[in-house]
């Protein structure tokens, strides 16, 4: 429940009860409490949405902008916060470790952009063609692995809705797209019932570099990692 008004920002306290919400299991679903906090803000500030959803992914710009890495590491957090609360490093190392697996379950919700999808069909008040909240997720999860550039899903969203989503955000140059990474499988009697009849070709995985190739409209190579991340440099040759 919003407790400011449509003039102020979004309090920093409204932000850390969700989290603390799902810090404390006080809730057991972690995706509502994230849908409600997003959908609240959307609904009485929605120039604060980007802001709000960067923090929540734990994100401060795309990994393809060399701008958004720090350089600060968990030892140097660990250490701030050590001397923030007087307590020993180990201690903060410890439940570190502890929440870890919690962390990454947000981290995997949050990235996956399901939420978000979530809380923009309960939104809406336009008169769109209806979509129900799974829906909506899996548009926005699809969309997203084409544009990872928060501001621009996030301002299509607001303006147009999840219904016209896909044709406001799609591939452009310059920004590199989710990888189709394989699913591991254990035995080929799993992939075989995995694919339920289905025809398919198999061939060899060979080891080596993946990488993605923009070719830039000025004329400019420009090279991604798996992982999204500038790598240009490292293939002269190819650039």
């Amino acid at each position: 429940m919003a407790y400011w008004s449509k003039n102020d920002g979004v309090p920093f306290s409204f932000l850390f009860r969700a989290f603390d919400f799902t810090a404390q299991r006080v809730c057991r679903n972690d995706v509502n409490v994230a849908c409600n906090m997003l959908r609240t803000v959307m609904r009485t500030t929605p120039r604060d949405l980007l802001a709000v959803f960067h923090l929540l992914a734990n994100k401060i710009a795309p990994k393809h902008e060399l701008a958004s890495d720090l350089g600060v590491g968990s030892g140097l957090i660990i250490t701030a916060l050590a001397e923030a609360y007087n307590k020993p490093e180990d201690e903060i190392r410890n439940q570190k470790k502890n929440k870890r697996k919690k962390l990454d379950l947000v981290e995997e919700l949050v990235m996956a952009a399901g939420t978000l999808g979530q809380a923009a069909v309960y939104n809406e008040d336009r008169n769109l063609e209806p979509l129900d909240s799974p829906e909506a997720a899996e548009i926005v999860k699809r969309v997203h692995s084409v544009c990872l550039v928060y501001d621009k899903l996030i301002w299509a969203i607001l303006d147009d809705g999840i219904s016209k989503l896909s044709s406001s955000c799609s591939f452009s140059i310059g920004v590199p797209v989710e990888p189709m990474l394989a699913k591991l499988s254990l035995a080929e009697s799993e992939i075989i019932e995995r694919f339920n009849g289905t025809a398919y070709v198999c061939e060899y995985k060979y080891d080596g570099e993946q990488a993605q190739i923009h070719y830039m409209e000025d004329g400019k190579v420009e090279i991604y990692t798996r992982n999204l991340e500038p790598s240009s440099e490292m293939f002269p040759d190819v650039v």
